[in-house]
């Protein structure tokens, strides 16, 4: 069996999930399944920003979770809907294009090109569906 190394360190978990070198936005971060993922990114090294709507609850994750090794920084969301319409209106078109392209596009076109994979793993896997 070919290997890509000749020990398998990289495959340990201290180093398989460390993202010490990652920084992480979370909305949402202040509870449910933002708040889960915010903790699992700092403990394993993250500096990881959370926002959302409600103020006391970031600060209560900040106050409660950031102990290390990551960091978790509160920053918390507009307080009003004219407040994120205006903010979204002043972006630059450019800008937006570009967003766009990045995070739907190249989405769309990586699905497309696994089409045919996903549906030979449902043809060959009773019970899969893709």
């Amino acid at each position: 069996m070919a290997s890509f190394s000749k020990t398998n360190e990289e495959l340990k978990l201290n180093k398989l999930f460390d993202v010490s070198k990652f920084t992480a936005l979370v909305t949402g971060g202040g509870t449910g399944i933002g708040l889960m993922i915010t903790q699992a990114l700092a403990t394993n090294g993250a500096k990881v920003y959370i926002t959302g709507r409600r103020e006391e609850a970031l600060k209560n994750v900040v106050a409660q979770y950031d102990t290390g090794p990551g960091k978790i920084i509160a920053r918390p969301d507009a307080k009003s809907a004219q407040r994120i319409s205006e903010y979204l209106m002043s972006n630059e078109s450019e800008h937006w294009a570009e967003t766009f392209q990045t995070n739907i596009t190249a989405q769309y076109f990586v699905t497309a090109a696994f089409l045919q994979l996903l549906a030979k793993g449902r043809d060959v896997t009773p019970g899969y569906s893709t």
